[in-house]
């Protein structure tokens, strides 16, 4: 890690702001520590992974003047509680006559509330927190090792009655953070501890404690040289009695509890462009409308699209007319169009771009690598896995699976996928793919059709921050994997914060939505339906190979509010919702796979090796709730319906916790704790 560019001191208000330090303060964070309170597992993670050291191990002389400045902010913190025992309601004192002064700081500290958002770092085992949502979405972006677990807990933005600034260090030798409240202490670690930079202030909270105050909690971990924050009364007394290794120093000062995370899913922005419009003059470019000729109009468009980006030209549209596009590049790939930044590419009704039929391994129709604010809508995009030469390579593998009609590469932004039908692909409707840091970043894909897509419907190999909604995917079959949806970052790939929402999934050969490894994901609110029979009696992909929504046991997501159907299952049997993971495997992710609200028709849910999941509030109709060798499953409210009770709920090995389920409406026991519980299990 490398601090040696400093960053400006700045109020929270102002960090907020995209600055020119800040990519680079993100990219340098992956080592860096600090702490807060937040999802108590989670934290417990942390701390049990940290160095074990003896309770009353020799202090390095770091050590020693660290433990002179938390004395000097606990000596401040007693000093400041006291005066406040003189003040009404525990506020900095103000001129009793200055009743505007008073009620104006006040609405300062009600309006200025913060979320402050924790990160747990699986390098060091220790925490960073922030109170700017830019670095928080930042972070989250671009470095894998830093696991985001949402507020914490909440401060204030600005000074007002009773709040104090809260500094914020940077230990350079540890990677880790100081904050403090302490004027006195922030005045001694900068004249005494070199090693610490200082980076501002982090955000306001208070030195005294009130009614709707919480205590921070501040340890010292000696062995490792960082501190560690919590606001749960209990945490902080769990550690003390069971991690003698952590030296408590008090409470460092005051907050307020976390309100609602509703950035859990950060929103996804979608792109501006300009207004200013061409049509495309298919004869003034060399352009071929009636499926010709593929050479001269994919270079013909392509000059004309690079000449209007360079007259500032926003929107590019293409007339009605069928344009064969494709160039042979490379010994195994053909390309079509590329879009510049700031440009939409309207297809006017009855517009269809093709590819032309090739024997390449790799195509892209239409590319968008490393732009940003681009749009493609309307009109119908077409691959050539009908008319594709399936040509052996050097190893005899005829998969030909990366063809795709819309291509979003590397570090694209602000990117818009509108009302387009995209069919036909050899390998998929849309890949979005760029290895970290360079993630291709907001990017909404609504109101398209994808059909009869070879491999899947949408790939997401490496996104952050994608919104998939209100789209038709169906009839997805040819090559593995076979899904609507498939989230699968690569090695050194990163997949998080995506929302997949209200689409309408049918008739795909593997399922509907696969995450092998994608972080914070929401599948909400989607209807996948297994999809009734062909009237010709053909195979059209009725029947799932592994089913409608599956996760493998390092992701994390969210499946609420979804209607599933299965009508004669997958090769899983009727699973609705599975949790894949190899025997004896074991999951590192801190995370909580949270599964709620869902109604499964004909089917049932398999978890099976893996832990951490909530299952509340779901509706198994004719189905079952299935769970194998798994730590931690909490199952509430859940309803089933089966002719067959043992096979309703079946347990094998499983710890948690459980109330409140039914079987065939009736109240079902399924004494679930620490303990591992076998129930019902059907070799």
């Amino acid at each position: 890690m490398n601090h040696s560019i400093l960053r400006p001191a700045c109020k929270p208000s102002t960090c907020t702001r995209t600055a020119p330090w800040l990519a680079l303060f993100a990219l340098a964070l992956s080592g860096c520590g600090g702490g807060s309170s937040g999802s108590e597992a989670n934290l417990a993670q942390g701390v049990n992974a940290a160095p074990s050291e003896k309770t009353h191990q020799a202090l390095s002389p770091t050590g020693v003047l660290l433990q002179k400045a938390a004395q000097l902010s606990t000596a401040e913190l007693q000093r400041a509680e006291s005066a406040a025992e003189r003040q009404p309601n525990g506020r900095s004192p103000l001129p009793a006559s200055d009743e505007e002064s008073l009620a104006k700081a006040n609405k300062s500290t009600a309006d200025e509330r913060t979320n402050v958002f924790r990160f747990f770092n699986a390098n060091t085992s220790g925490h960073f927190f922030t109170a700017s949502t830019t670095e928080r979405d930042q972070v989250r972006v671009s470095i894998q090792t830093m696991r985001y677990e949402g507020a914490a807990f909440s401060a204030h933005r600005s000074a007002g009655a009773g709040l104090d600034a809260v500094h914020r260090f940077y230990n350079r030798t540890t990677g880790m953070h100081l904050y403090t409240i302490s004027a006195d202490e922030k005045r001694f670690v900068q004249a005494n501890l070199p090693v610490f930079t200082y980076e501002g202030v982090a955000y306001y909270a208070s030195k005294t404690a009130a009614a709707d105050r919480l205590p921070l909690h501040r340890f010292y971990l000696p062995g490792a040289g960082f501190h560690f924050y919590t606001a749960s009364d209990a945490e902080m007394t769990s550690i003390r009695n069971t991690l003698p290794q952590y030296t408590y120093e008090g409470v460092a000062y005051y907050v307020q509890p976390a309100e609602s995370d509703v950035d859990t899913w950060p929103e996804v922005v979608k792109p501006t462009i300009p207004t200013s419009s061409y049509t495309l003059e298919p004869w003034r470019w060399g352009v071929a409308s009636n499926a010709s000729n593929a050479t001269a109009t994919t270079d013909g468009m392509q000059a004309a699209i690079d000449w209007a980006s360079s007259q500032g030209i926003g929107q590019f549209r293409v007339p009605a007319g069928e344009y064969l596009l494709g160039k042979i590049q490379t010994y195994n790939y053909a390309g079509g169009i590329k879009l510049p930044s700031n440009m939409a590419l309207v297809l006017e009704p009855g517009a269809v771009l093709r590819m032309v039929p090739n024997d390449r391994w790799n195509y892209c129709v239409v590319t968008i690598n490393g732009k940003k604010n681009v749009s493609v809508s309307g009109g119908t995009i077409v691959g050539d896995r009908y008319n594709h030469t399936y040509t052996p390579s050097s190893s005899g593998g005829t998969a030909h699976d990366e063809g795709h009609a819309i291509c979003i590469e590397g570090s694209s932004q602000y990117v818009e996928v509108q009302g387009v039908y995209i069919t036909q692909a050899n390998g998929d409707g849309i890949l979005i793919v760029g290895k970290a840091p360079s993630t291709p970043q907001d990017i909404t894909i609504t109101g398209n059709n994808f059909d009869t897509n070879r491999r899947q419907g949408i790939s997401i190999v490496g996104g952050a921050r994608v919104l998939i909604e209100g789209n038709q995917i169906h009839h997805t079959k040819g090559t593995s994997p076979q899904f609507g949806i498939d989230i699968e970052p690569l090695g050194g790939y990163l997949v998080r914060d995506v929302i997949i929402r209200g689409n309408n999934f049918h008739h795909n050969r593997g399922g509907d939505v696969v995450n092998t490894r994608g972080f914070n994901i929401l599948i909400e609110g989607n209807t996948m339906h297994q999809g009734e029979a062909s009237t010709t009696g053909g195979d059209d992909g009725r029947t799932y190979i592994d089913g409608p929504i599956v996760f493998w046991p390092e992701a994390d997501q969210t499946i609420r509010n979804n209607n599933i159907t299965m009508l004669n299952g997958s090769y899983n049997g009727k699973s609705g919702i599975i949790g894949y993971a190899r025997p004896g495997r074991t999951r590192s992710n801190p995370d909580y796979n949270v599964i709620h609200n869902n109604v499964c028709n004909g089917c049932g849910m398999y978890l099976y090796s893996s832990g951490r999941a909530d299952i509340r509030d779901n509706q198994f109709l004719n189905g079952y709730i299935v769970i194998q060798n798994f730590e931690d499953a909490h199952i509430f409210n859940n309803a089933v319906t089966y002719p067959n009770r043992c096979w309703a709920y079946r347990f094998r090995n499983v710890t948690g916790q459980a109330a409140g389920n039914t079987y065939n409406a009736a109240a079902f026991d399924i004494p679930l704790s620490a303990v591992p519980f076998n129930g019902c299990w059907v070799n």
